[in-house]
């Protein structure tokens, strides 16, 4: 079943930059690798054959990529997966474009080991995806020059940019309603703190007037009274100022608690993609196993069809040095297991068929002699008669 995201009607749009070798063949080239590497064990049958991998861009980047001609984004895309296999030592062996889904992109098949017998797993770190994401950003600038690479999260923070703002987009569709509230909450306290500040100025002010009653020796009965309010309403106006500074508190420690669960929603979405990575890199691996599975039966079968045709057809040839046939090509594509197996086979075939051969001989020997008794003079009519008999049931057997 083809995924939704594929749009048949496309599929002409797909272009196949380099065709991938045969599984078999590449299988062979790492065992070699690892015996010049000194490997003491032999490798495991579910080894990884290749790594899979793709090419993407942002929508801006599309958008520019998109804009190039066909011969230049397939000199792009041959040139950095090139340059990918050059740095992790390895051989780029398959780049296909796709062009039937939304949004056009790349996918690339390299040798899982590199040139010394060591897996290119172990380059997979976080600092050697950074040196790649560069490299990427540096080719591609060649054919789009306004593509940028990424910046990385902790240095947009550094530069002083809002935590909202470095979260990826899938994390703002899904929890649209988090930042809306984080604002909402900082519009709150910007308010209180004006309200705070409000409060503060008025007290200062009614204490001002305090101090200047409070200075004089003798007060009056009306300024006695005017004291005692201004006392009062200060008194008032600190518990009101306490309330406020108190909801600015509360406040504030939801905004934190708004923003920590969008840092929890963050993590939770960055570790959902990168399992999602993970297992679409074990199931692009799992493909290529499947297909180097297929093809290396493929081969084997084939194999085994052309040498017993090859035995049927008696076109099988030894000499001192080697063994020689007709069709030697589906041999050839087999794996060196299976070559293994078959020359030992052959070589017994051979073997039977020549000990065949000197059995045919001999019993070509015994029937001359035997014509030759049946000429004798002295023998009986009844012995002649049985020995005619014998030869002709000989002449009559089923050739092979």
């Amino acid at each position: 079943m083809q995924p939704q995201y594929v749009d048949l009607s496309r599929a002409n749009l797909n272009r196949v930059l380099l065709e991938p070798r045969p599984l078999p063949q590449i299988r062979d080239e790492i065992v070699e690798l690892r015996e010049r590497r000194g490997a003491q064990r032999a490798m495991k049958s579910n080894c990884a054959i290749v790594t899979a991998g793709i090419i993407t861009f942002g929508r801006e980047a599309a958008k520019q990529f998109n804009g190039l001609s066909i011969e230049q984004q397939d000199a792009a895309y041959l040139e950095l997966a090139q340059a990918l296999a050059s740095h992790l030592n390895t051989r780029l062996e398959a780049l296909v474009h796709h062009g039937d889904e939304t949004a056009s992109h790349a996918h690339f098949e390299l040798r899982a080991f590199a040139g010394n017998g060591h897996p290119i797993s172990k380059e997979m770190t976080r600092q050697g995806m950074s040196e790649l994401q560069d490299m990427t950003a540096e080719i591609l600038q060649r054919y789009c020059p306004d593509i940028e690479r990424g910046h990385r999260k902790k240095d947009r923070l550094d530069a002083g940019a809002d935590y909202p703002d470095t979260l990826n987009r899938s994390v703002r569709q899904l929890h649209e309603d988090l930042p809306s509230e984080i604002a909402v909450k900082e519009q709150e306290i910007q308010g209180l703190n004006a309200d705070i500040a409000e409060r503060q100025a008025s007290i200062a002010k009614d204490q001002e007037r305090v101090a200047k009653l409070e200075y004089k020796e003798v007060l009056q009965a009306n300024e006695e009274k005017r004291l005692g309010k201004y006392r009062v309403r200060i008194a008032k106006k600190v518990v009101a100022l306490k309330a406020v500074q108190s909801q600015q508190v509360e406040q504030r420690e939801r905004l934190k608690q708004r923003q920590a669960t969008l840092e929890r929603a963050e993590r939770k979405n960055a570790a959902k993609t990168e399992d999602l990575v993970k297992k679409t890199v074990a199931a692009d691996t799992a493909i290529a196993q499947a297909e180097y599975a297929k093809a290396d039966y493929e081969a084997g079968a084939a194999a085994v069809e052309a040498i017993v045709e090859e035995m049927a057809n008696g076109t099988i040839q030894e000499t001192a040095e080697e063994i020689t046939l007709q069709n030697p090509e589906p041999i050839k594509v087999a794996s060196k297991r299976v070559q293994k197996r078959l020359t030992t086979l052959v070589h017994r075939y051979l073997d039977l068929q020549l000990a065949w051969e000197k059995r045919t001989v001999w019993l070509n020997e015994m029937l001359g002699k035997m014509q030759n008794w049946l000429g004798r003079d002295d023998l009986s009519e009844g012995a002649r008669s049985e020995g005619d008999r014998i030869e002709r049931e000989y002449e009559s057997w089923p050739e092979l």
